[in-house]
């Protein structure tokens, strides 16, 4: 093992050794490996335990393709948020200043009833509770991203302000929509499909940006779209859902970032040869 990787593994092996003030005779319930656990380390975070959070909505396909998908929109964004405030509420508990590694879970449930979770790792930020330092939000963050990416966010001088997140619908009647596809024929493009995938997919991002807007975001980073295709006797539809991570302009922290250029030297793919010659 190389001195680098000795020096992780003993840090690691130090972090997990430590007290928990907030968890006293309980031990420490992470999906962290040692490695993980070092990276947070070098830039003074700590975890605390797994939390979660689950919220629930139900909605009517009444109208639903003709301009009535606002009721489904807003019961996405109701179970999100519901299962959003949980996880933060359930780190606030701990002592936590934020929420690492948030995995999100959509389940739809019979009866047009959608069911979240969100799953993650609390976080602790050693250096705020230094002397000196004051509470800088009101309440943790959450982030999808991991230990990695969020040990490079901070030495770049950012940290997470929330996770935000935008939903919209786009829908057609079952009818309609298999009108449209035996109207095409041949192969070609379904205009209004098109359209309405297009206006949903730029709702959401609206979405997303406001609330970024709202957390006082420099900006999101870590964007992820989702889509969820629905198929009922009664509607032909998808779900499109976006999330990210809202950041902020904080003092950078561990060792700086330094890029460096690396040449690979493997040799090129069969593909840039042509009749056993290099391709000019």
């Amino acid at each position: 093992m190389s001195g680098g990787g000795r020096n992780r593994t003993q840090e690691a092996l130090a972090a997990l050794a430590q007290p928990n003030p907030g968890r006293v005779g309980r031990p420490v319930l992470a999906t962290l490996g040692p490695g993980e656990l070092a990276l947070l380390a070098e830039v003074g975070l700590e975890p605390l335990g797994l939390v979660g959070g689950s919220g629930s909505a139900s909605w009517s396909l009444a109208g639903v393709g003709s301009g009535g998908e606002d009721g489904w929109t807003w019961a996405l964004l109701d179970a999100l948020g519901a299962a959003r405030a949980e996880l933060v509420d359930e780190a606030s508990r701990l002592g936590a200043d934020g929420v690492a590694s948030a995995e999100l879970r959509l389940e739809r449930e019979p009866g047009n009833l959608l069911t979240c979770q969100l799953l993650g790792t609390a976080i602790r930020d050693t250096q705020r509770r230094q002397p000196g330092h004051a509470r800088r939000r009101p309440a943790p963050f959450a982030t999808t991203f991991g230990p990695g990416e969020l040990h490079l966010l901070l030495r770049a001088g950012y940290a997470p302000a929330a996770l935000v997140v935008g939903a919209a619908v786009a829908a057609l009647p079952a009818r309609a929509a298999g009108q449209a596809i035996g109207w095409s024929r041949s192969d070609g493009e379904l205009a209004g499909w098109t359209a309405a995938l297009y206006e949903a997919r730029e709702r959401a991002m609206a979405g997303l940006g406001a609330e970024a807007a709202a957390a006082g975001a420099l900006g999101v980073v870590g964007v992820r779209f989702e889509e969820r295709p629905v198929v009922s006797v009664m509607v032909r539809a998808v779900e499109l859902l976006v999330l990210g991570t809202a950041v902020v302009r904080v003092e950078r922290r561990g060792a700086p970032l330094r890029p460096e250029p690396r040449v690979p030297l493997d040799d090129p793919p069969p593909e840039v040869f042509q009749g056993g010659r290099r391709r000019r």
